[in-house]
């Protein structure tokens, strides 16, 4: 198919193994990092609460598993992005897209994280019954640390898009660390929910101080801009829209996948339109409009 192409060791630049390997095993590191932070918690309980429980956390942990794989899909797609503006020296383009990015992320970690809220309880009960009702005070303590996590998946995306993951390598190890003792000692006197503080103290803190802290250290961007301009307004709108779209939404809520269904995308309509109108400044909103014209040429 491709005659032109050769295969030969004396083609290869030893020069660049070594930066290769330095990237991929850091990002090894960062994969066991997470096993340990998430992988831990079914043996700790099984050890110190008993079997039968593990199934009852794996209930909440996997729809936060579900939380993150969907929240990561859609908004994880800027390394090469990133890795093009370093590339250029860009930094002020690296900032732009970052803070961008970061609106995006949270305004759709908050939606998903509010609505495992609001809507966890009846989904559970529809799901597997309500003896397992249980699992949705895991839930809750999980889902918070998850909004603050998912939150900062840009800032994760540009550390390995600039090759600073290293930094994430080390954090997430001591992380992993701090949630098997924390845990450990949690576990004994309050049983599975001192496993689930035990995951989300740590994550709380290096997801919503440590990373971002470092983040825009790397990339020279002013800390107290990015909480009193970023982060604390996009709390405050979202959360503020959520609590009356929740309030509301309670008073329909059936443990059913239809109802659910149907006040599940409402609320997306209604808080998608809010964010649009006030959580984004002119030039986002211009931004947005040129990509869905766009896509309407290309369709046409």
């Amino acid at each position: 198919v491709a005659p032109y192409l050769e295969l030969s060791l004396k083609l290869i630049d030893k020069s660049r193994v070594k930066s290769i390997f330095n990237y991929s095993f850091f990002t090894f590191v960062i994969q066991i990092g997470n096993r340990l932070r998430f992988g831990i918690d079914n043996f700790l309980i099984a050890g110190f609460v008993g079997m039968g429980f593990v199934t009852v956390y794996s209930i909440a942990a996997r729809l936060i598993a579900y939380f993150t794989k969907f929240i990561a899909s859609a908004v994880g797609v800027m390394i090469p992005v990133f890795s093009q503006y370093e590339g250029r020296d860009d930094y002020n383009s690296i900032r732009q897209k970052f803070i961008l990015m970061t609106k995006i992320s949270s305004y759709l970690s908050i939606f998903v994280g509010g609505a495992l809220i609001v809507f966890g309880d009846a989904f559970i009960e529809r799901w597997l019954g309500k003896e397992y009702s249980t699992a949705y005070p895991l839930l809750l303590i999980l889902v918070v640390p998850t909004i603050f996590a998912l939150m900062q998946t840009p800032s994760l995306q540009l550390l390995y898009g600039i090759s600073k993951h290293k930094f994430h390598a080390i954090v997430n190890s001591i992380e992993g660390v701090a949630n098997l003792i924390l845990s450990l000692i949690l576990v004994q006197k309050f049983g599975l929910i001192g496993v689930a503080l035990g995951t989300a103290i740590p994550m709380a803190i290096t997801k919503l101080f440590v990373q971002p802290m470092y983040t825009c250290k790397v990339i020279k961007l002013d800390i107290s801009k990015y909480y009193l301009e970023v982060i604390i307004p996009i709390v405050v709108k979202s959360v503020s829209i959520f609590i009356i779209l929740g309030w509301l939404s309670k008073i329909f809520i059936m443990p059913n996948y239809l109802n659910l269904v149907i006040l599940s995308v409402s609320n997306l309509i209604i808080f998608s339109a809010a964010v649009f109108l006030m959580g984004l400044n002119n030039e986002e909103r211009a931004y947005f409009k040129k990509i869905a014209l766009s896509s309407k040429s290309i369709r046409g």
